[in-house]
């Protein structure tokens, strides 16, 4: 796309028309964030929501009807992963109000907009809740509403100052792109011209003929237009073959790093150049995406879970076994070992997403002797 940059006008006949390629609208730091946000949410849908409550002063795990909530179906219209990355990218987006899960008629809705009464010695309240362009007509209390707040302060300052400067960064390096790349033109023409207007030749002025006939050959890809035999162009000068684009190239990367390491997102991870011998996925769940699930894990529990539930080992508990890759095969060996430790078949197969065997045989503990207490004393 061409682009009309600048006219220079004179007084003879004679103007400098410089042209330049643009239509090259880049957001860096927006493509850079949501890519972030992109990868931890992604990772966090793949998460089981686990419900454990006490029975008889034993804690088990249930599945129950918040078991199939928080997993499967939030709401009539969401599945449990759609609705988690929902959760989480709004919770970034939204850094400094967070994102509100709403109790509705059973089901759990991440509310669109709403607008908080936020005190200090009494439980917050949300009115004007506007869940998919439906304005609720009730106000939500801490009772039936989960406020998730990240508290990534280093986003926080991210999410506030980059929108404001960075901006600036990238015009500067996109028009010095311009201008480096850009064709320059010399126009000679005549002081006036006659154009026909409503049938009538109407004369005007050079600088109104390039601002209206011109206009097309600035503003259009492979554009054609008449150009009248008195109008001479020419080039100003030859464009640099094959200049590439470097600079440009760096600012965008310097960007992308700055917003992984305000995220905690290892450079490999957020680039795609990952090699086996790489421990940063290890180091993404660490750092990345530990938090954010506390967040929402804390959420729950003081939203779902009652103090005195709560004291007697009542959990929601976010398993965060999921967000790996687990090879069966490869893994083999580690599965032996578990089971020699004390672990079940049932627990076991779970980690595995393989169903449950019903057979009491499948939920007992074995340890084997080399993982046992010696009770006795060594041989006499």
């Amino acid at each position: 796309m061409f682009e009309w940059l600048q006219i220079f006008p004179s007084t003879n006949t004679t103007y400098k028309l410089v042209v330049s390629q643009s239509g090259l609208e880049f957001a860096a730091q927006t493509i850079a964030m949501e890519k972030a946000i992109d990868l931890i949410a992604n990772m966090i849908s793949k998460c089981e929501f686990r419900h454990y409550a006490a029975e008889n002063g034993k804690v088990t795990e249930k599945f129950g009807d918040d078991y199939y909530t928080l997993n499967v179906r939030p709401n009539p219209n969401q599945d449990g992963s759609a609705f988690w990355k929902e959760v989480v990218k709004k919770s970034f987006h939204d850094f400094e109000v967070g994102a509100l899960v709403v109790m509705h008629k059973g089901g759990l809705y991440l509310a669109d907009s709403f607008e908080v009464d936020d005190k200090v010695l009494v439980s917050k309240t949300y009115s004007n809740v506007t869940i998919g362009g439906y304005k609720l007509n009730k106000t939500f209390t801490a009772d039936d509403a989960i406020l998730i707040q990240q508290n990534n302060s280093e986003v926080a300052k991210l999410m506030s100052t980059y929108y404001q400067n960075m901006q600036s960064m990238i015009s500067y390096a996109l028009n010095d792109y311009k201008q480096k790349n850009g064709m320059k033109l010399i126009a000679k023409m005549p002081g006036k011209f006659k154009v026909k207007k409503d049938g009538e030749d109407v004369e005007v002025e050079a600088q109104t003929y390039l601002n209206t006939v011109l206009k097309g050959l600035f503003e259009n890809d492979n554009v054609g237009i008449p150009v009248d035999k008195s109008i001479e162009l020419s080039v100003l000068g030859e464009k640099i073959p094959n200049k590439d684009s470097s600079d440009f190239r760096n600012l965008i990367r310097h960007v992308y790093e700055d917003v992984a390491m305000a995220f905690h997102i290892p450079r490999d991870i957020f680039f795609g150049t990952k090699t086996e011998k790489s421990t940063s996925v290890s180091d993404f769940l660490t750092f990345a995406v530990d938090n954010p699930i506390q967040v929402i894990e804390d959420a729950l529990n003081a939203k779902i879970i009652t103090k005195e539930a709560y004291m007697k080992g009542e959990r929601v508990v976010i398993d965060k076994l999921r967000m790996q890759h687990f090879d069966i095969i490869d893994s083999a060996n580690a599965m032996d070992k578990y089971f020699a430790i004390g672990f079940s078949h049932n627990e076991i197969r779970r980690w595995i997403s393989m169903p449950k065997i019903d057979e009491p045989w499948a939920n007992e503990h074995h340890i084997t002797k080399n993982y046992t207490e010696s009770t006795k004393g060594g041989e006499k």
